[in-house]
């Protein structure tokens, strides 16, 4: 009970806008995110992508979650996983749809890009990816709970008319959000980028 009363507690402090009750959360769902995009992503490359996506979902969870309706714990797995299905077949009909070039399928059916990506991220690409994912969500916990909101639609692929009447706003203003959102997700996300320790002692 006492463990339920305190993701009640953080739900509600994150829908207040309270930034620390927002990561405390997306850092608690994080094995649930990493689970569901390692089961359904169809090569290791793609996982760090559908971590993404699995977190937007999350984040925009968060936001909607009315009490009463559902277990928190089960509406998030819920979210997350139609999230990270449909984000996969997107990327399916989007590389079905890119034509020949270096993807198209030489013998055996195998494309360049596919054969080229076969054997997957090293330890190196893996470190970096999950760098740049907590340098993410360290920089849209510090958007305004607005922007962060318009940001989870967004990704979702809702239009501006959608998130507007899920928000209670206008069209114009949930677009402006946007745009102010991805404007300080550059300037957060470029101030992080520093030269590697080792390089500065040469």
């Amino acid at each position: 009970m006492g463990a339920r009363s305190e993701l009640d507690r953080l739900i509600r402090a994150a829908q207040r806008g309270n930034k620390t009750a927002v990561e405390e959360l997306v850092t608690r769902f994080q094995p649930l995110v990493w689970a569901t995009a390692r089961r359904w992503a169809s090569c290791p490359d793609t996982v760090a992508e559908m971590v993404q996506e699995g977190n937007l979902a999350l984040l925009t969870a968060i936001y909607n979650f009315r009490p009463g309706t559902a277990p928190f714990t089960w509406y998030v797995k819920k979210q997350v996983y139609y999230a990270v299905r449909y984000a996969l077949r997107c990327a399916r009909r989007l590389k079905e749809r890119e034509g020949s070039s270096l993807d198209a399928a030489g013998t055996e059916g195998a494309g360049l890009v596919a054969v080229l990506a076969a054997a997957g991220p090293g330890p190196e690409e893996q470190t970096v990816a999950a760098e740049e994912i907590g340098a993410f969500w360290h920089a849209v916990a510090k958007l305004t709970p607005r922007q962060q909101q318009v940001v989870a639609g967004r990704v979702q692929g809702l239009t501006f008319a959608a998130i507007a009447g899920q928000l209670g706003i206008s069209p114009s203003a949930a677009k402006g959000a946007y745009t102010r959102a991805k404007d300080r997700l550059k300037k957060l996300l470029s101030s992080q980028v520093q030269i590697p320790p080792d390089s500065q002692s040469i």
